[in-house]
């Protein structure tokens, strides 16, 4: 008993001085998440570039230049975080490309869940429920599949940012200009942005905090210029096969509600085999439970956020899956399209367990234990899953290769690809 009195001063005392002091809390965040993200991916994985990272976003810097590359569309939206980080990279040598790349979506990735820590505080009082926001966005076992460490998949997690910055009321100003900033680069990164339109409005409209209205305000401006560049460009579908409802929500199953606890395809694999997707779903059903529970006695705006949210994970995978029409239907495998999904479902399940533990329905302490579980599940995929960036050349080693061949007398040579169709022509200009 008195160890355990200890142990619950221990961590009020700590709760107290990261209160005392925000600025320092949030940076920690951001350094420990960066870390986090760095230390997934496997040290021979820094050192390649993957997909878009080198062909399309450093190649079009490296050879081209222009400032109107931050808002040119790509594959029908604009990718501006990624486009900006790239541009930095490609005043670095060359042979740093890959591993820099590395680092900055780690980094990128370090902010959103130092932010998302900072906004929680609208929505989340009991203090491990705050850390277990920052977390997230760091140690989703989805998050190791493939977007970890590049620049190409960092909207991924715009959608996190959103559902927390939208519910923030900020206080100071250059906490809000910051903040604002923060917002509009998100929504110019990512498409399905254009879902918290209506949830930015409602707060634009009703909100009394300046800081609330402006982020909503950003929002807003972020989905009609991601709107814009989808009607100007458009997307083809990966195919013409409608998939079935069926098809879709076993994919849902999978990679959202398993992609919160475990990036391992064997696994999901033998859950599925074993159980069935009718037991999948009773189980995900009543997962459920807590998140409704807190509709009963709720304040409105938690209200909001559960519904909102909710709707949400169904909407964004439902949307993917159909617009996308993946070739043989949605894969029933962990994929990265279910990240934002899966990064909100855990959203609306930490919102549940700080409402009954500040009604006094939870004791701390097992609100502790149930988030401390969740994650040493998580960590179980620590480890980056992604076999098709591996194998052949690293980054730096063709470098060295490449500029022995220019020195005699080559004009250009064929950069490592990852995947081995993403590879491309690196003129000899680049490699002096």
């Amino acid at each position: 008993m008195w160890a355990r009195l200890r142990g619950v001063k221990r961590v009020r005392s700590v709760a107290a001085w990261l209160g005392s002091k925000p600025v320092a809390a949030v940076l920690a965040v951001w350094v420990v998440d960066s870390l986090i993200c760095w230390m997934r991916v496997p040290p021979d994985m820094r050192g390649r570039l993957w997909a878009e990272d080198g062909l399309v976003f450093l190649r079009s810097w490296a050879l081209d230049g222009s400032p109107g590359l931050f808002f040119q569309p790509y594959a029908g939206y604009l990718q501006f975080l990624p486009r900006a980080a790239s541009s930095l990279i490609a005043l670095a040598p060359i042979q740093y490309w890959a591993v820099l790349t590395a680092a900055a979506a780690s980094i990128c990735v370090g902010a959103v869940g130092a932010v998302a820590f900072h906004c929680s505080r609208s929505l989340v009082t009991f203090w491990p429920a705050r850390i277990a926001v920052a977390l997230v966005p760091a140690l989703l076992p989805l998050a190791g599949v493939e977007p970890l460490g590049t620049l190409c998949n960092l909207h991924s997690w715009a959608l996190y940012a959103a559902f927390w910055l939208l519910f923030t009321q900020t206080r100071k100003r250059w906490v809000t200009v910051l903040l604002v900033v923060f917002t509009l680069a998100q929504a110019l990164s990512e498409i399905q942005i254009v879902f918290f339109a209506v949830l930015a409005a409602w707060f634009v409209w009703r909100s009394k905090n300046l800081g609330q209205r402006l982020i909503g305000a950003a929002v807003i401006v972020g989905s009609l210029a991601q709107v814009v560049a989808y009607l100007s460009m458009g997307r083809a579908p990966y195919s013409d096969q409608v998939p079935s409802l069926g098809n879709v929500i076993q994919g849902m199953l999978i990679s959202v509600f398993g992609g919160t606890l475990t990036s391992s395809a064997a696994l999901m694999t033998a859950v599925a085999t074993y159980f069935g997707y009718r037991a999948m779903t009773v189980l995900a059903l009543v997962s459920l439970v807590p998140v409704v529970l807190v509709l009963w006695r709720a304040d409105g705006v938690h209200r909001l956020a559960v519904v909102y949210g909710g709707l949400l994970v169904v909407g964004i995978w439902f949307f993917s899956a159909y617009l996308l029409k993946f070739p043989g239907g949605v894969p029933l495998v962990p994929w990265r399209w279910g990240m934002g999904p899966a990064m909100l479902l855990l959203s609306l399940w930490i919102i549940a367990i700080d409402h009954f533990v500040r009604r006094r329905r939870l004791d701390a302490s097992i609100a502790v234990f149930l988030l401390a579980t969740l994650f040493i599940v998580q960590c179980v995929s620590f480890t980056m899953n992604n076999p098709r960036r591996q194998g052949n050349q690293s980054w730096s080693e063709f470098v060295v290769a490449a500029k022995v061949e220019c020195a005699g007398g080559a004009t250009q040579e064929p950069g490592p690809g990852f995947p081995a169709d993403w590879s491309w022509m690196v003129p000899c200009e680049l490699l002096r």
